[in-house]
């Protein structure tokens, strides 16, 4: 199993967990990586069986989910892609009709969910708490989590 590296500090306690619960099934699991640099190679050429990663979305459409899957463009397509997801891939990147594109990027749920390509374990979320004379306080996922900048104290 490749892993991103943010198991081995951060996330550790979740894969010990993970492990812990495969062993329990008799399934053995054995790390390949140490860096990111070899955690990218080996989901890019798909040299494990099984990766744990982290997925952000950097826009919020279905597209950014699954065009990583593309067999071709996609960083996963050597690893968890096929032929049947390919062709949905690019009509749903293309589609303008709405009802059309929501039921391209069902099929491709529906064929994740059935081959068990992709597993999502959870979600990250991020939080802050505040007083409430504090204003400008907004919390992201992705890059800077908080704008430190934009706070103030209400006067």
């Amino acid at each position: 199993m490749a892993a991103n590296p943010v198991f081995f500090a951060g996330h550790a306690a979740f894969a010990r967990e993970l492990q812990a619960a495969l062993a329990e099934k008799g399934i053995r699991i054995r790390i390949v990586n140490k860096t990111m640099a070899e955690f990218e190679e080996a989901e890019t050429q798909a040299t494990v069986d099984v990766s744990l990663g982290r997925w952000i979305a950097d826009y919020p459409d279905a597209d950014t989910f699954v065009q990583p899957l593309h067999r071709r463009e996609g960083f996963l397509g050597r690893l968890c892609g096929n032929a049947e997801l390919d062709p949905l891939i690019e009509r749903g990147r293309t589609e303008t009709t709405p009802v059309v594109r929501h039921s391209l990027y069902r099929q491709i749920e529906e064929i994740l969910a059935r081959e068990s390509l992709l597993i999502p374990l959870y979600h990250e979320q991020e939080y802050r708490f505040a007083r409430p004379e504090i204003e400008g306080l907004s919390v992201f996922l992705w890059g800077r989590t908080v704008a430190y900048e934009e706070l103030r104290l209400r006067e």
